[in-house]
């Protein structure tokens, strides 16, 4: 059974951070190792690292975490050398910055230069990379200039009525879009992000993985909608063979 460090927030009520991940990942058939972002001392020296197929990080509650998480994945790269690491750069919106700016920098410079895949939105790639033009060439020319496995830019417009996520792999460039969701719940980024990262790590291509992801989510949203809940919940979305919703639509750049 695949394994997969998921480090990020723990939250006493509802469906973000490692409580919403850990449910999507063990829905997966995947076990999940949850970290909480204020305990990772001696993480990188666990005996079993060698097991472990991937590491994911989220939120990050102080700066000191992302030299604690570098050295965890650092650890794991040495112990199982075809272990991946994605970064999901938690650190705002287009509302601006919602962590430190020491931390959003600590950020930058420990943990994004080591991932194999990045999953930010757009505010957050274009805080990370420099990028003020967030037109999808622009991104895509940007992203494959990172050399990176996979870049997963979340939270994209499409015209004015839906919202896409912009996959860009060393070969292939494809906008996975749905219609805009007013009053989403909180949450939908980290189960993103989770769901994707399963998907690759039980050896789906990136193609598939996203779209199989944004289903997911769809599904929970409009689950969510349907009970008035504010909350997602895997329970909700969940089908074994990832089926896609008629809801996605997907658009490819060359």
């Amino acid at each position: 059974m695949p394994k997969i460090i998921t480090i990020s927030s723990h939250v006493a009520y509802g469906a973000v951070g490692n409580r919403i991940a850990v449910p999507v990942l063990e829905r997966l058939g995947i076990t999940a190792i949850a970290v909480s972002t204020v305990m990772m001392q001696d993480l990188s020296q666990a005996p079993w690292l060698g097991k472990v197929d991937g590491v994911m990080s989220g939120y990050l509650g102080r700066t000191g975490q992302a030299s604690a998480i570098a050295r965890l994945v650092a650890a794991l790269k040495e112990a199982n050398p075809s272990a991946l690491y994605l970064c999901d750069p938690v650190i705002g919106d287009k509302a601006g910055l919602y962590v430190s700016q020491e931390t959003a920098v600590a950020l930058r410079e420990h943990l994004w230069p080591l991932a194999d895949i990045v999953t930010p939105n757009m505010f957050e790639f274009g805080w990370m990379t420099g990028q003020t033009t967030l037109e999808p060439t622009e991104m895509i020319k940007t992203a494959k200039a990172l050399q990176k496995g996979q870049v997963l830019i979340t939270s994209a417009p499409v015209g004015s009525t839906a919202i896409g996520n912009l996959l860009i792999t060393a070969d292939s460039a494809e906008m996975v879009h749905h219609q805009n969701v007013p009053n989403a719940p909180n949450g939908t980024g980290d189960m993103l992000a989770a769901m994707y990262f399963g998907w690759i790590i039980k050896g789906e291509t990136a193609s598939a993985a996203i779209k199989k992801a944004v289903s997911s989510v769809i599904n929970a949203i409009n689950a969510a909608q349907k009970s008035q809940s504010q909350n997602l919940s895997p329970e909700q979305f969940w089908s074994k063979k990832g089926d896609l919703t008629e809801e996605i639509f997907v658009e490819q750049f060359h």
